[in-house]
């Protein structure tokens, strides 16, 4: 599936009105632990019984509830996979809980001596199940009167009292691969504060605040060189390049197409002078936070306004019509922000004409 696709069908599960796919907020995700823990201990009562029983001295049973959404997405095989998601998205989240019960009622069945933690049990015994995907099916959903006003009102009065400190926060994410988030750029960065940082996080487009940050390019460990910045940067889609002036602004642009476009060539087999989407932006940090974006968001434009983004051995630029928005010559050396047509920004830089100080590129990558 493509990225934009997926994207799409995970903003739709969000969206949803009339079930619950997918949690949003941490303590939202912290509460599920200990709901899937109330609820077990309210319609298998044999099950948490069993589980309490096994427990060592140094485990918990709030703990093993920490990973319970990790059976299904990490340890369930496919075929079992499959069919579980084939009823979540018809029921929503319930599925997950029903599916979380029965795994382990059939675990505390089959399992009477560990040698292992019962967190690291529970997990082996996912991975290698003997349930066929419809006897697991069969086992979830045999759990009677398990409605979704009872998880409901679980999840809610579990999320106050964490918000109320009545319960304590669980470590639910603290298994989770975790992406370094914005805030670990500052530590490679010359030219962005966190402050910055935080404010242009928020003008990215959402799917993109899901990856990870890292620096590519940056003129005071790669060189000033054009053949160099493309050399790094151009595989690489999207990158946000962020300039830090001489005379002390900061500013850049968000592009949002790999620079190795520019080599692409039209059907008369002349490369393309401009190329890039609407999703490209120009900003400015210092001495003020702002966002120029596109101006065809707001409806049809002339192609002079449809100039995101040109580059070539001499030079590379962003924004054109009447004006260049950002415009760095083959040295990287030295520059010149222009209004123009595409973004109807002000120049990003007082006077029109900077030097750089240093210039950095960051791309995104999955986690």
């Amino acid at each position: 599936m493509e990225e934009e696709k997926a994207y799409a069908s995970v903003g739709n599960l969000l969206k949803a009105t009339n079930k619950v796919f997918l949690t949003q907020a941490r303590l939202q995700a912290d509460a599920s632990g200990m709901v899937a823990l109330a609820l077990t201990k309210k319609f298998s009562k044999s099950t948490y019984s069993s589980l309490v029983r096994l427990l060592k001295e140094d485990e918990s049973v709030e703990a093993l509830f920490d990973s319970w959404s990790l059976w299904i997405f990490r340890d369930l095989p496919i075929h079992h996979m499959v069919r579980v998601m084939d009823c979540f998205l018809m029921e929503g989240v319930k599925v997950l809980y029903r599916v979380a019960i029965g795994i382990l009622y059939h675990f505390t069945k089959m399992e009477t001596f560990l040698e292992a933690s019962v967190a690291t049990a529970v997990s082996e015994h996912v991975r290698s199940l003997e349930l066929s995907p419809a006897r697991l099916m069969k086992k979830a959903f045999a759990i009677r009167n398990f409605r979704s006003a009872e998880i409901k009102s679980v999840t809610v009065k579990t999320t106050f009292d964490m918000k109320s400190n009545k319960i304590p926060r669980s470590g639910s994410s603290d298994s989770l691969p975790a992406s370094k988030g914005p805030l670990d750029i500052p530590n490679s960065s010359r030219t962005i504060t966190v402050k910055e940082l935080l404010g242009l996080w928020q003008w990215l487009p959402a799917r993109i605040t899901m990856q990870e940050p890292m620096l590519v390019y940056t003129t005071d460990e790669d060189g000033c060189s054009l053949s160099t910045f493309y050399h790094k940067v151009e595989a690489y889609e999207p990158t946000l390049l962020v300039l830090k002036a001489t005379s002390g602004e900061v500013f850049g642009a968000y592009s949002s197409t790999a620079w190795i476009v520019r080599n692409k060539k039209d059907e008369r087999g002349e490369r393309q002078r401009y190329f890039g989407t609407g999703e490209t932006f120009l900003f400015s940090l210092q001495p003020l936070m702002t966002r120029y974006p596109w101006v065809g968001i707001k409806g049809r434009v002339p192609h002079a306004a449809e100039l995101f983004m040109h580059g070539d051995n001499n030079m590379i630029s962003i924004g054109g019509g009447e004006g260049t928005g950002i415009q760095i010559d083959g040295d990287l050396r030295y520059g010149k922000s222009e209004r123009c047509l595409t973004f109807e920004n002000e120049p990003l830089v007082s006077g029109g004409d900077f030097e750089v100080s240093v210039l950095e590129v960051f791309a995104f990558a999955m986690v």
